[in-house]
């Protein structure tokens, strides 16, 4: 397989187009250096994200030049220094009379949606119209884009949702993969590989997109198989050849096999979330010396904060992301392959699309080896450091589902599996209850829902699909009809305690909405 890979890679390398020049765009964390640690660690607002938002009223060297000149002085000021050099902005939000669920949603994507625009500071202009995470947000989330349109479509709003895809495919085009959203803290992660799943959706409409897009999409699977240029492809080879474990976001198994993992070439602390990152290394000590690294591949996988990544539940800061081989990563990529297949075969591509078919029937057969568990009848994650599976059963495990990796009798034990301990009164649990301080075994998130009940309507268990899909939709309608909002998570065990709290602003519910939308429209 080795070989295959590598040479195939080369081929794809010459297909793709050239990026746009983009101008040049650096973290806030880089661009003011010493400046922006100061206030991070000073606590000057109450979040790390407010001022990795912020927009400099002047040049970063003409900011810095007046922190070096000042920061000495016995009368300096670190907060009004701030005030002086930067603005910080506020998307307008209208304020409306509470509505009924279906025109609530309708109403939040007018709250979120975003022009293409350059602010000075973090945030990266795109191609068209998007809709932000939220309504107090102005980034979009790659990881949200998908269960966006689906909701988006839903309402009839074609447009809309054919511009967040053409987003993706542009902001691939421009930087040779999606970043996990247009921050430029942002960059150097993206989140797990849903573009083909974008373009398949769209395609219902716009039959072209996928011919249009076939060279991002290319890129994408070129980024997550670390073979964006020559260069790194020998890099990758030479790295196998000395026996190592793993090449960026590729892990080297036995007999010349390759999966995937999730990864972030830095090791600093997040800039979103720059001060929580310190207080773990406190924690952590000289323990983890990767774990800046860790915690940026979890963000990665979009799946923060979860007991999936940890390998001594009794201790948050053992994050080991970086050594799992994740079982949904692996199946969206399978889909990937499927799906570069079929449109290059579209595109009267004959020898690339047998290529890309022999990729994905090379990692269906090694994908039982490593994940599938016979004896507990569900899919785990691969510790290929250790060379086990995880013991945590995590509705990751669905995936293999949802891209059509299953057979029949793999797909009933898991079905079995979720009705008799993963479905709670509210809906699906993230993980089933694990004895540590990461427990994400209460909460429900939406995609994770329409995973499982899109998995299980493919496999024909429609009467579980239908009773997961009652028990979200009740758990959301009820948050609703108490808060006036919806959330991000829910508790599933104990869904009446699903409440907002009017200090908090609910974040990134465009998960929520999407799908919750497209289940009340079906």
């Amino acid at each position: 397989m080795k070989f295959f890979v590598f040479a195939f890679l080369s081929l794809c390398i010459l297909a793709c187009r050239d990026a746009v020049t983009k101008k040049e765009y650096i973290s806030p964390d880089i661009l003011f250096g010493e400046l922006f640690v100061e206030v991070q660690t000073q606590q000057i607002f109450e979040d790390s994200k407010t001022f990795a938002d912020a927009i400099p009223k002047f040049k970063a060297k003409e900011i810095l030049l007046k922190y070096t000149q000042e920061k000495n002085k016995p009368a300096f000021d670190l907060a009004n220094f701030v005030s002086q050099n930067f603005t910080f902005t506020n998307p307008p939000i209208k304020i409306e009379n509470k509505k009924g669920l279906e025109e609530y949603l309708l109403e939040d994507w007018k709250n979120r949606i975003r022009k293409p625009f350059d602010d000075g500071g973090s945030l990266i202009p795109t191609r068209n119209i998007y809709l932000s995470v939220s309504k107090y947000s102005n980034e979009l989330n790659y990881g949200s884009n998908y269960y966006s349109i689906l909701g988006l479509l839903a309402a009839k709003q074609n447009i809309l949702a054919k511009n967040i895809a053409v987003n993706a495919v542009q902001l691939v085009q421009d930087f040779g993969y999606m970043p996990a959203g247009n921050r430029t803290y942002l960059f150097g992660r993206s989140n797990p590989p849903f573009l083909s799943f974008i373009l398949e959706e769209i395609s219902k409409t716009n039959p072209e997109i996928l011919k249009f897009a076939l060279p991002q999409l290319t890129q994408e699977y070129q980024f997550w198989m670390s073979a964006q240029d020559k260069d790194e492809s020998l890099k990758q080879k030479e790295a196998q050849n000395k026996k190592e474990l793993a090449y960026k976001r590729v892990v080297f198994l036995e007999k010349n096999n390759l999966l995937n993992r999730y990864y972030d070439p830095l090791n600093t602390p997040r800039v979103e979330v720059y001060r929580e990152d310190l207080e773990l290394k406190k924690i952590n000590g000289n323990y983890n010396r990767f774990l800046f690294k860790n915690l940026r591949a979890a963000s990665e996988s979009d799946w923060e904060h979860s007991s999936r990544w940890i390998s001594n539940l009794q201790k948050t800061e053992q994050v080991h992301t970086l050594q799992i081989a994740p079982v949904d990563l692996n199946a969206l990529l399978y889909h990937l392959e499927k799906t570069l297949a079929k449109a290059y075969k579209a595109n009267e591509q004959p020898d690339y699309a047998r290529s890309f078919e022999n990729l994905a029937k090379k990692r269906k057969i090694i994908f039982d080896t490593y994940f599938w568990d016979d004896t507990k009848g569900f899919y785990f994650d691969y510790d290929f450091l250790n060379k086990k599976r995880s013991n945590v059963y995590a509705l990751s495990g669905v995936f293999p589902l949802f891209v059509g990796l299953a057979s029949e009798n793999q797909a009933t034990k898991i079905a079995e599996l979720l009705e008799k301990s993963f479905l709670m009164p509210g809906g699906l649990s993230t993980t089933l209850n694990v004895t540590g301080l990461i427990n994400d075994a209460p909460f429900g998130r939406a995609d994770l829902q329409w995973i499982a009940i899109s998995s299980l309507r493919k496999y024909k268990k429609n009467a579980l699909a239908n009773q997961i899909k009652a028990r979200w939709i009740k758990t959301n309608t009820e948050c609703y009809s108490k808060s006036g909002e919806l959330l991000e998570f829910y508790n599933v065990i104990n869904p009446e305690k699903n409440t907002v709290k009017k200090s908090i602003k609910p974040t990134k519910i465009d998960k929520t909405s999407g799908i919750l939308y497209k289940l009340l429209k079906e």
